[in-house]
């Protein structure tokens, strides 16, 4: 049960690091561009 509980820690603090700042816009449109065009 402790195992679980630490999941949805972490998961919850991943998403709300994704949408919290600073934002680094430059380095979002890179790796964006990466992992697009990189892909094919």
């Amino acid at each position: 049960m402790l195992n679980l509980q630490d999941f949805y820690t972490l998961a919850f603090r991943g998403v709300t690091g994704v949408f919290s700042r600073p934002f680094y816009m430059r380095e979002v449109i890179e790796q964006m561009d990466y992992a697009g065009a990189g892909s094919f």
